[in-house]
């Protein structure tokens, strides 16, 4: 019990290193915690987050992100943040997958993940079915700036729907 309010301890004390912008003293204490417990899934996700956010390293966060998957496959914020990075990576078909899985977690956000349905659909040129997932986002958000940014997302997809059909069609 001793070893996990130590880790317990350190966790807390990197996400206030986290908070205060220090970087390096945060990175120290998630790579104390997997010294002490390789298993803390949640020590690889922020890590992951760090690489992914502060450090634009991809490959090294998506590293982390998914052994924070294999060790807390039931923490909601690896899912966000994951499916962020394999977005930006154009890994859709990951992405997708990762959705799929993070929707039938409890705690997870379903107006985020539904504008990443969103997001992927548009980006793959399917503007309908992007639209139709950004106004889900906007049904289950009880955020008003998220349900603004939803917003704007469909008026974005709608704004490319005479381009696409002048191109295809």
């Amino acid at each position: 019990m001793i070893e996990l309010d130590y880790v317990e301890g350190l966790f807390l004390q990197a996400e206030q290193a986290l908070e205060e912008g220090k970087l390096k003293e945060a990175k120290e204490t998630l790579h104390e915690i997997l010294s002490v417990d390789p298993s803390y899934g949640r020590a690889h996700h922020h890590l992951g987050w760090i690489y992914a956010q502060k450090l634009d390293h991809p490959d090294r966060a998506a590293y982390y992100y998914r052994l924070a998957l294999k060790f807390s496959p039931e923490y909601p914020s690896l899912y966000i943040n994951y499916a962020y990075l394999l977005f930006d990576i154009k890994d859709l078909d990951g992405h997708l997958d990762l959705i799929e899985k993070a929707i039938q977690l409890s705690g997870t956000s379903r107006a985020a993940l539904h504008n990443e349905r969103g997001r992927n659909a548009e980006y793959r040129g399917l503007i309908k079915e992007a639209i139709n997932h950004y106004k889900k986002a906007i049904k289950v958000s009880l955020n008003d700036n998220e349900i603004i940014i939803y917003d704007d997302n469909i008026k974005r997809a709608k704004n490319k729907l005479p381009w696409l059909k002048r191109w295809f069609f």
